[in-house]
């Protein structure tokens, strides 16, 4: 059975807002480094990079391939400050330009000079819910010697959010998952942050993997409570289960919907990792959480538009978000106006599902297939 008791603090309830703080990398590494891979995300980038460079992390690598509304061309502008890495990913080779672009990125300099590596995606952002909330408090908090943190989704959905703005996502979408949710299969997917120690031969979208024996005594896991989880997953694995799931220090949440009218943007364009697999209403149902309230990452949104108006002031950058913004808008006109799209919009603002009857739609979607 659902519920929603995992976390010792009210989550519906807003956290101290937190102190400004400066972050810099320790001396020697390019310090905590996030890979992304993106295609058409220009209207959320600027939130995403500010947000996490507000929390600690020191450099972007960013990989896009096929963009239309000149997200590559904002990274550009972003890379002349030093602060992110663009590479452009358009003659991807094999089944997946994520996979290719994470192979690609061991290869560059700042990949082997960081002392922390992430990988995500941009409809994920990495919630620490305790202190300041900042990544060198979570690496300083967790036992020593940590070297793997896995990092479970919360599952936010669309919050009857139907049509799209350009504000933050993390002010307008506070509705999610229970936080005791180990069915369906996907509700408790983690992403990793590694220290790079080089115990891995290999970087995976959610974790690193092909651990070399030289080093496997070395490594440490912990789950988002600081809980060692290394027996489990030092291995394998890509997902919390009742023995590792925990939510106490860091969360990651995945606002894998956002608007119902943004969700059609993202149905035309496909998936990065499963270019061969779509996403319709099955997808929605799966994602769209809203019967619990979690605001805890609301009290990071001062600094947020604090790191947000540093990179608009940027020069170009402004112009390329509002460009973005202004292609995004156009995409879903377009889409509304086509039968296909605007019948899955009519059908996935019409439903409505309680989390008992979700897991039951999304197991015999499952069962189905």
């Amino acid at each position: 059975m659902p519920r929603n008791d995992l976390t010792n603090f009210d989550e519906s309830q807003p956290m101290a807002e937190p102190a400004p703080v400066e972050l810099t990398p320790p001396e020697g590494t390019s310090g905590t480094v996030l890979i992304g891979c993106m295609k058409n995300e220009g209207p959320f980038l600027l939130e995403w990079i500010a947000y996490h460079q507000s929390i600690g992390v020191h450099h972007f690598v960013i990989y896009t391939n096929g963009c239309e509304d000149g997200t590559d061309r904002m990274l550009e502008a972003l890379a002349k400050t030093g602060l992110v890495t663009h590479v452009d990913n358009n003659d991807w080779q094999r089944r997946s330009p994520q996979q290719w672009a994470l192979n690609q990125s061991l290869k560059l300099k700042v990949v082997k000079r960081a002392d922390w590596l992430i990988h995500m995606d941009a409809d994920e952002f990495i919630n620490i819910r305790f202190g300041n909330g900042t990544l060198p408090e979570l690496y300083e908090r967790l036992p020593k010697g940590v070297t793997n943190i896995a990092m479970t989704w919360r599952q936010f959905g669309s919050a009857g959010v139907r049509t799209y703005e350009d504000r933050p996502i993390l002010a307008q979408f506070d509705r999610c998952a229970p936080s005791y949710l180990p069915k369906p299969h996907t509700a408790w997917g983690f992403k990793t942050a590694t220290k790079n120690i080089r115990a891995y031969g290999k970087l995976s979208c959610h974790r690193p993997n092909k651990l070399g024996e030289a080093k496997a005594g070395r490594v440490l896991w912990v789950n988002g409570s600081g809980q060692d989880i290394t027996e489990k997953v030092a291995q394998k694995g890509w997902r919390s289960d009742i023995k590792t799931i925990g939510y106490d220090l860091v969360q990651l949440n995945h606002y894998a919907l956002r608007s119902a009218q943004s969700f059609l943007v993202k149905r035309q364009r496909g998936r990065a990792l499963h270019v061969d697999r779509s996403i319709g209403r099955n997808y929605w149902v799966r994602m769209d959480w809203n019967q619990h309230r979690d605001v805890t990452i609301q009290r990071n949104l001062g600094r947020l538009a604090v790191a947000m108006d540093a990179l608009m002031a940027i020069p170009g950058v402004a112009q390329l978000h509002a460009e973005a913004v202004a292609w995004h808008q156009a995409k879903i006109d377009l889409l509304m106006g086509e039968p296909e799209f605007r019948s899955l919009y009519n059908e996935i603002t019409s439903i409505e599902l309680d989390d008992m009857h979700r897991i039951r739609a999304i197991l015999d979607a499952d069962l189905e297939s």
